[in-house]
């Protein structure tokens, strides 16, 4: 059931002390506890606490303000508290809590400040991005279909995912052939779908679709095993294995895909020195984190040693080095020839 709390209630709720002995955890006003869902109607609590720790008032208590605004600029929710110093404040799992304006447009941004005063300055603690479902798209919804075909827009995928990089999530729009006039659609039929840069698994990952996800198709390889989407502002490839054709698709057009393949990758089980030079007596460059995956761009001529792509600590790019072969394990799902670089 939807609530509307009162501001009393509200101050209330984020007043109620939560002991620390029954977290297990303390957490700094940095925002780290802070774990806020947001949606068309408000904001949902996964479980949020948040230490009072900044004396902005020189009364031993700490104000702090929770704002939020939507695309178009309007507040939608804005609230004051002041509590004490050392107290916690949280919102059990499942709290929801209504804006007080409804939004208009994406994105919706909620933040959480503690207020300028008695020598702090003002610091933004926790601040959440996320998008109401019924706007998504609708940027496109005054758009014809053949504005939208890859005759008009092109083939191209949306940008790849980074390596060990969460996919981003397309949200669809609900009813979309008859919002489009477009003869035939398709429907995601298993959860987490991964959209690909092309036709095929060995292809780059740019995004996920949901279940019950509505796409539109703009393409397809010739024996229609993968079909080229578009789910809200996210355009890649799908496999035909998981998604229901509805209507008519028989003007759907065979394209080539211009994705980008998967590069081999190097999966070290412990964190190991990256080299400047393929043996144990070079040079340390820096300590790569184990378990995450480092693209290969080269191998040693005894094949004992890759050379890989990482980024070090406090680096702002990737840079390349060597890493012993043994420490980690070889992906990759394009069987690629790796070119000997030493």
């Amino acid at each position: 059931m939807t609530t509307r709390f009162s501001k009393q209630a509200i101050l209330l709720l984020l007043g109620a002390l939560l002991l620390l002995s029954l977290t297990g955890q303390t957490f700094a006003a940095d925002g780290s506890g802070m774990n806020l869902r947001l949606s068309c109607t408000g904001f949902t609590s996964a479980g949020s606490v948040l230490v009072m720790n900044r004396d902005n008032t020189a009364t031993g208590h700490e104000t702090f303000e929770i704002s939020a605004v939507d695309g178009a600029g309007n507040i939608i929710f804005t609230e004051v508290a002041t509590m004490l110093v050392g107290s916690t404040f949280g919102l059990p799992d499942g709290q929801f809590i209504a804006w007080q304006t409804p939004p208009v447009a994406n994105p919706l941004v909620l933040t959480i400040t503690s207020v300028e005063g008695n020598g702090f300055a003002e610091d933004v603690v926790y601040r959440r991005t996320d998008n109401c479902q019924s706007f998504v798209g609708l940027d496109i919804l005054g758009t014809t279909a053949e504005a939208l075909s890859v005759e008009e827009s092109g083939t191209a995928s949306s940008p790849s995912t980074p390596l060990n990089a969460v996919p981003e999530t397309a949200v669809g729009i609900n009813n979309v052939s008859q919002l489009l006039g477009l003869s035939g659609y398709g429907i995601v039929n298993t959860d987490n779908l991964n959209m690909r840069s092309g036709d095929g698994i060995g292809y780059t990952r740019v995004g996920r679709l949901n279940g019950g996800t509505e796409l539109i198709m703009l393409g397809r390889n010739d024996n229609e095993t993968w079909w080229f989407v578009q789910a809200g502002d996210l355009r890649g490839w799908v496999s035909a294995e998981h998604i229901v054709l509805r209507g008519d698709l028989s003007d759907v057009p065979v394209i080539e895909p211009q994705g980008q393949l998967i590069p081999p990758r190097f999966f070290p089980f412990r964190d190991i020195t990256m080299r400047v030079g393929p043996n144990t007596s070079a040079l340390g460059i820096c300590t790569i984190q184990r378990e995450l995956e480092y693209a290969i761009v080269g191998q040693s001529q005894d094949g004992d040693w890759y050379q890989i792509l990482a980024r070090c600590p406090g680096d702002e790019a990737d840079r390349a080095g060597w890493v012993p072969q043994a420490a980690g394990v070889l992906r990759d799902d394009n069987f690629t020839n790796i070119p000997i670089t030493d």
